[in-house]
């Protein structure tokens, strides 16, 4: 679906390809694009073919090319679900020039929506030049991705605090779940943050001065994107070394009691054994020493659980 965003004597106004050709600057969406709607753009505007074919296979990085036609960006937007873990990246095509910004992606974006509120607000901002508006999109998708760094750091440390008190194992599950969802973080945003660093070195004239101090800003926040999510997994190393390390000590607390309840029993197996044998004429067959071999019986695990407690070893 094709929506175009211009200004009719400074009032917002909106529609299809027939606002296309109007003057000044123009802001084109297109959502749940098809092949059709990708050729229109080439024939439209000339967009270069290697950058209308990534707009329709879903698979690609974050990414600046610099075409004679355009300036052409990929980026990607995050999607949770109802676990912090369950992230879904979503592509954004994003192409610049002087007087056009376009946008295609598959679905709704939250990013988007955001941007066009405040335009409808200010509809000024569409009076400028489209950079500007580039600028927009690109703060509000960096923005959007703090709160979900944020939720994965803080599952991070709720899992170190559990690990810690007492370690299950279905934690570990939960430790490589959070595993997964910091590497497709680190997938999107390493490579995003080398394409924010491409708008402030005002490479192309099509992004000028004054909108590459503003990409800055934005860049800047990448960055410390990109390190939150370099500590998260650091951290998660630690935890899951954490984890391994406290199994190992509660497995070897459990050997060492079974150890020591065998020690215990192990002089009652022997007096049970020797004096419980079928034998017609069993030594010291008579009561005084039964009721000595009872007595052992009892004596020998209060004596040797006291000797263990004294040692520090229960």
């Amino acid at each position: 679906m094709i929506t175009v965003h211009a200004l009719d004597d400074g009032k917002l106004i909106h529609g299809g390809k027939e606002l296309a050709a109007a003057s000044g600057t123009r802001w084109i969406d297109i959502q749940d694009q098809t092949p059709a709607e990708i050729a229109w753009l080439g024939a439209a505007f000339g967009f270069h073919p290697l950058a209308l074919e990534d707009c329709l296979h879903l698979d690609q990085r974050s990414k600046f090319e610099d075409y004679p036609s355009a300036l052409f960006l990929v980026l990607h937007t995050i999607v949770v679900g109802d676990d912090p873990c369950d992230l879904r990246l979503r592509e954004l095509h994003v192409f610049l020039t002087d007087e056009l910004l376009v946008t295609v992606h598959a679905e709704p974006l939250r990013e988007l929506d955001r941007v066009l509120e405040r335009v409808r607000r200010e509809p000024d901002l569409l009076g400028r030049k489209p950079d500007a508006l580039l600028h927009l999109v690109c703060d509000e998708v960096v923005d959007s991705q703090f709160p979900v760094i944020e939720q994965i750091r803080e599952t991070v440390d709720s899992l170190e605090n559990e690990i810690l008190t007492r370690p299950e194992p279905h934690m570990l599950q939960r430790i490589f779940a959070t595993r997964e969802a910091l590497v497709q973080l680190r997938r999107a945003l390493s490579p995003e943050r080398d394409v924010l660093l491409q708008l402030t070195k005002g490479v192309d004239k099509r992004v000028g001065d004054r909108v590459s101090l503003y990409f800055r800003d934005v860049h800047d926040h990448a960055v410390r994107h990109a390190e939150a999510v370099d500590q998260a997994k650091d951290a998660l190393k630690d935890v899951l070394s954490a984890y391994h390390s406290a199994a190992a000590n509660r497995t070897s607390e459990i050997v060492k009691r079974l150890t020591l309840f065998s020690a215990i029993f192990l002089p009652l197996t022997f007096v049970t054994g020797f004096f419980g044998m079928n034998f017609a004429h069993l030594p010291f067959d008579n009561d005084g020493f039964l009721l000595a071999a009872l007595a052992s019986m009892l004596l020998l695990p209060a004596a040797m659980g006291l000797w263990f407690w004294f040692s520090r070893w229960i």
